[in-house]
C-alpha cells in the first residue's frame, strides 16, 4: 500500500467511524439516539486508534493536516511530502463522510432539524464568538500535536505497538476537556471535507453548510499544529557513511542490513534525519563511479524508507545521477558538498522533485583541498563561494526556500580558519538561509582537544609508525598526541565534538551533522536551552 493510498484509507476510516457515531447520537430513530457527548468523544477516540493501527506502518497515520504540518515544521517529515498527505486526507475524509450519509440514508428524512444534520459532518460552536472559538481550536490542536510528538519520541509505546491506542486516549481527553465550546475539530480535514460533502450530497431537508464559520476549524488547527515549533529547536543530522574508506567509520556499515540498523538506532537516539553517503570526501579521497555509489546507497535508503515512512533522509552526493535515483528511492534532501561545482545538474534534480538542497563551500576537490595554498581571507572565500552556489541554484529554478548553507568545515581550510568560521558563524545570517555545520570527528577539532594550537594546518590522517610506545590513532577512541605538553591519555573524541556543537548552535547553526547522536544530543539540548533563556 502506497503512502497516498494508505492516508486516504486511514482518514476515510477515521471519518466513517467518527462521524458515524455522531450520526448515531444525533439522528432521529437511531438506536444510539441521545446517548450523549461521552459516547461521541469515545467514538472519536476509538476511530483515531483504529485508523492508526490500520495504516500507521505505511504512512505514519497522520490523518490530519495539522499533524502533518507540525511534523514537517520540526523536521520529522520532508516538506515535499506535505501536499501529498493533505490531499490524501481531504479525499479520505470526503469519502468517509459520503459513506456515513449512505449508512444513515433512511434517517435524514426522519430528522427535521438542519443543524443536527450539519453537525454529523462538521463542528459548530456552542456560543459563537470568533476569537474565543479560534483560541479553543488552537489550544486543542497544540495539545494534540505536542502529544503525538511526545509519544513518537517515547521508545516504549512504539516498541509495544501502543502508540495508536494512546493517541486515541489523547483525543478522548481533548474531547472531554476542550470539546465543549466548539466540538473540537482539531483537524482541518475532519471538518472541511465533510462540510463539502454536506454541501454536495442530496441530503433530505438539509440547510446551509455554515461557511461563515468554516474557516475557524481550518485555521485554528493549522496554527495550533505549527505553534508547537515556534521555540528554538536545533535539528540533528545523523551521518551514515556506506563507504569502505571514510575518515571516521569507513567499512563499518558497508552491509545494507548493518547500515539500516545503525540509521534506525540514530533515530531512536534523537536524530531528526539521516544523511546517507556512498563516497568518501576525506582529504585525499579518490572519486567513486556513480554505479558503485548507487550500489552502496540505494539499498540503505530503500530499507530506511520501508522501516520509517516519515523519516527525512538526505543523500550526500555530488552526482546528479545518484541524486535522481536516491530521491526516487526515498531520499527527500540533497546534500552537495561541492555547492553545485562538480555537477550543476544536481540543482535540476532538486527543482524537479522540490527537495531541500544543501550547498556546501569547498576549495578545490577532496583529493587536493588540504594541500594549499589556502585562502588569505576565509570569509571572502566563503562569501563569494556561497554566493556563486546560491546563484547557480536559483538560476536552475530552485526556490530560495529549498536552500540550506554549509560553510564546509575542514574542506580546504586551515585549522585556524575552521575555528574562525565557527567563532563568527553569525556572519552567514546575511544570506537569510538555514545554516548547517558539520564538525563531527574532524581533525582540526581533535587536534585542539589534544592540546595543539591553531597555527598548524589540519593534520592528514596517517597510520602511526612503529615506536616504543602505543598510539591511539582510531578516531573512535581519541587523537594521537604528537608534541608539546599533553594530557597523559588521549581525550575522548566526543568531548571535542560536543563542545563544537554547542559553539555552532550558539553561533546560529540550525542543523548539526554528527556521527554519535547519543553523545551530542545533551550538548544540543543545553545550547537550545541557553538560547531560549536569552530570548
Amino acid at each position: 500500500m502506497k503512502l497516498f493510498t494508505a492516508e486516504v484509507v486511514g482518514t476515510m476510516l477515521l471519518i466513517l467511524l467518527g462521524d458515524g457515531v455522531v450520526a448515531g447520537v444525533l439522528l432521529n430513530k437511531s438506536k444510539a439516539e441521545k446517548s450523549g457527548w461521552i459516547v461521541i468523544t469515545t467514538g472519536w477516540a476509538l476511530a483515531v486508534a483504529m485508523a492508526g493501527y490500520a495504516v500507521g506502518r505505511v504512512s505514519g497515520a497522520h490523518l490530519n493536516p495539522a499533524v502533518t504540518l507540525g511534523l514537517a515544521s520540526v523536521g520529522k517529515l520532508p516538506w515535499r511530502d506535505v501536499p501529498v498527505y493533505i490531499l490524501a486526507q481531504m479525499l479520505g475524509a470526503f469519502l468517509g463522510a459520503t459513506l456515513v450519509w449512505l449508512a444513515y440514508l433512511a434517517h435524514w428524512e426522519q430528522t427535521p432539524h438542519p443543524d443536527l444534520k450539519l453537525a454529523v459532518f462538521s463542528t459548530a460552536p456552542a456560543i459563537r464568538r470568533t476569537a474565543a472559538n479560534l483560541v479553543t481550536e488552537i489550544i486543542g490542536t497544540c495539545v494534540l500535536v505536542f502529544g503525538v510528538l511526545a509519544l513518537g519520541a517515547n521508545k516504549a509505546p512504539n516498541d509495544n505497538g501502543l502508540t495508536p491506542l494512546l493517541v486515541g486516549f489523547l483525543v478522548w481527553a481533548i474531547g472531554l476537556s476542550l470539546g465543549g465550546p466548539t466540538g473540537y475539530a482539531i483537524n482541518p480535514a475532519r471538518d472541511l471535507a465533510p462540510r463539502i460533502a454536506h454541501a454536495l450530497l442530496p441530503i433530505a431537508g438539509k440547510g446551509d453548510s455554515n461557511w461563515g464559520y468554516s474557516w475557524i476549524p481550518v485555521v485554528g488547527p493549522v496554527l495550533g499544529g505549527v505553534k508547537v515549533h515556534l521555540g528554538r529547536h536545533t535539528l540533528i543530522m545523523g551521518v551514515l557513511n556506506v563507504t569502505p574508506d571514510s575518515f571516521s567509520d569507513g567499512g563499518q556499515y558497508l552491509s545494507p542490513e548493518r547500515a539500516i540498523a545503525h540509521g534506525l538506532e540514530m533515530v531512536s537516539q534523537g536524530a531528526n534525519w539521516i544523511d546517507v553517503g556512498g563516497e568518501s570526501t576525506r582529504p585525499g579521497a579518490q572519486p567513486v563511479p556513480a554505479e558503485e555509489e548507487l550500489l552502496r546507497v540505494l539499498p540503505v535508503i530503500r530499507g530506511l524508507r520501508r522501516r520509517m515512512s516519515s523519516l527525512p533522509i538526505s543523500i550526500d552526493t555530488t552526482k546528479s545521477e545518484v541524486g535522481e535515483q536516491a530521491v526516487q528511492a526515498g531520499a527527500g534532501i540533497i546534500n552537495d558538498i561541492s555547492g553545485l561545482r562538480f555537477d550543476p545538474r544536481l540543482a535540476e534534480v532538486a527543482r524537479r522533485h522540490r527537495t531541500p538542497l544543501i550547498l556546501m563551500h569547498i576549495r578545490r576537490r577532496p583529493q587536493t583541498m588540504q594541500r594549499g595554498p589556502f585562502a588569505k581571507s576565509v570569509w571572502r572565500s566563503l562569501g563569494r563561494g556561497l554566493e556563486w552556489s546560491i546563484r547557480q541554484a536559483l538560476s536552475s529554478g530552485v526556490h530560495r526556500s529549498q536552500l540550506i548553507l554549509d560553510p564546509g568545515l575542514g574542506f580546504g581550510k586551515t585549522r585556524r580558519q575552521n575555528f574562525e568560521i565557527v567563532a563568527q558563524l553569525r556572519r552567514l545570517r546575511r544570506f537569510g538561509l538555514p545554516i548547517l555545520v558539520g564538525a563531527s570527528r574532524k581533525s582540526f577539532v581533535q587536534a585542539v582537544v589534544a592540546g595543539e594550537d591553531l597555527g598548524a594546518r589540519p593534520l592528514a590522517r596517517r597510520r602511526p609508525r612503529a615506536t616504543g610506545r602505543r598510539l591511539e590513532p582510531d578516531v573512535g577512541k581519541g587523537w594521537p598526541l604528537t608534541c608539546g605538553a599533553r594530557p597523559s591519555r588521549p581525550q575522548p573524541l566526543d568531548v571535542g565534538d560536543a563542545a563544537m556543537v554547542v559553539a555552532a548552535v550558539l553561533g546560529g547553526a540550525h542543523i548539526v551533522r554528527v556521527h554519535d547522536v547519543a553523545s551530542v544530543l545533551p550538548a544540543v539540548r543545553i545550547a537550545d536551552a541557553l538560547l531560549a533563556a536569552a530570548d
